[in-house]
């Protein structure tokens, strides 16, 4: 809870992550955008600015469309997938660092 990721390619999405691990990540985001280039860069943060990952490599592996929540809704959500790619060292140290604090809470 509390930690997002932004997709930074065309369509620069932005969405709170759903799960992630030392391969990758899925997130949500609003559905208004097509879908993103097969190879980007993405941030992952937390409310407040922390940055925990900036411009990691990474490729879609899936873009979903989500089940509506409320059923009078006009929003869309999609959940898309994605798997890092060439991560730095410092990189790997710091997703090992968010996932086992996320581990401990």
């Amino acid at each position: 809870k509390g930690i997002y990721a932004h997709l930074d390619s065309d369509i620069r999405a932005i969405g709170e992550v759903l799960n992630m691990s030392r391969g990758g990540l899925a997130f949500k985001y609003m559905a208004e955008f097509s879908s993103a280039a097969k190879h980007s860069k993405l941030n992952v943060f937390a409310l407040g600015g922390k940055f925990f990952l900036r411009d990691v490599p990474v490729k879609t592996v899936s873009d979903t469309e989500m089940p509506i929540e409320i059923d009078f809704s006009s929003i869309r959500m999609r959940r898309m997938g994605l798997e890092f790619e060439n991560m730095r060292e410092d990189q790997k140290a710091a997703l090992r660092e968010l996932i086992l604090e996320k581990k401990a809470n």
